[in-house]
């Protein structure tokens, strides 16, 4: 009679071994308590930045269109970071005078995010006015920082500009990056009230975007923070999660992982029929995100 053969790998080790060129996007961010003194002026010197994330949309082209979020807070604002890397950074043509809904075509970042805590996860719809859609961009014309948050399903809008929108932006020195830096009250989030408090967690996507070499028009742009693909300014059913901590100054270990680095073990038991075998062969498949994988597994095994 056969004996059994324990094959014992990484979860999905095998898959990612083949998809490695697909992006690695994150389920949640994590914000952290803000020090005091932070000063919005487009250099991070005073932030926590230990629970920011990196995102990629190709990890063949990094550096280029990547770049690393981050967000705190305390009782009074959300706090947003962002650092873009980018060959003609600050580009965005679209008057906010004009155009105020347009900021999204050309160098931007958007956050959608729920400020309710108590809203069912995921989120149905985008029906409450706790449901808010940040747009900011700097208005290249007049160097001016731009914040436009639409609410509920885009039914209403409020656009702040220059000192009141809160924003902060900074280009590197080589000019191939900038840096976004943000303060977003909670009353303008609708949650003067009752804003997320440590241990909450509210719905969160970030979605950042790259303009053309004129401004006048967004080539590249991904979601992160997700936890399933789509279209972000769809479907609130996609976001992911922002998860507020009660402490900052996170440990490599506490901080947040993508998806592939949050997979347990997969075990797999087979007949062994020649009881010699030290190399075993399985067919695998796996849906993966509505895709099907289809791979060959040669492991060396041992024996129970």
């Amino acid at each position: 009679m056969g004996r059994l053969v324990l094959l014992a790998m990484a979860s999905m080790a095998a898959i990612y071994s083949i998809v490695v060129a697909q992006p690695i996007r994150h389920d949640r961010i994590f914000v952290v308590p803000s020090p005091k003194g932070v000063l919005i002026d487009g250099d991070l010197k005073e932030w926590d930045l230990s629970g920011a994330i990196t995102c990629v949309f190709d990890e063949a082209l990094k550096p280029r269109f990547t770049f690393t979020v981050a967000a705190m807070y305390d009782a009074q604002a959300l706090y947003i970071a962002a650092h873009f890397f980018d060959d003609t950074p600050l580009l965005n043509r679209h008057d906010p005078a004009v155009e105020p809904d347009k900021g999204w075509d050309g160098d931007c970042l958007q956050v959608r995010l729920c400020s309710d805590p108590k809203a069912p996860y995921p989120l149905p719809n985008m029906e409450s006015e706790r449901v808010c859609h940040l747009a900011m961009w700097f208005y290249t014309d007049k160097q001016l920082p731009v914040l436009h948050i639409a609410y509920d399903a885009y039914r209403t809008s409020k656009i702040s500009t220059d000192k009141n929108s809160g924003l902060a932006f900074r280009r590197d020195e080589d000019g191939k990056g900038c840096t976004l830096e943000g303060r977003i009250p909670w009353e303008h989030l609708n949650a003067k009230a009752n804003p997320p408090r440590a241990g909450d967690c509210i719905a969160f996507v970030v979605q950042p975007l790259w303009s053309d070499s004129n401004g006048w028009r967004q080539v590249l742009t991904f979601n992160d923070v997700i936890r399933e693909a789509g279209f972000s300014f769809q479907s609130a059913h996609i976001w992911g999660q922002a998860v507020f901590l009660p402490h900052g100054k996170l440990q490599l270990a506490e901080r947040p992982k993508p998806k592939t680095e949050q997979l347990l073990p997969l075990t797999l038991r087979l007949p062994l029929h020649n009881a010699q075998a030290r190399v075993v062969s399985a067919a695998f498949r796996f849906w993966v995100r509505e895709s099907i994988l289809d791979g060959l597994l040669v492991l060396a095994c041992s024996t129970n």
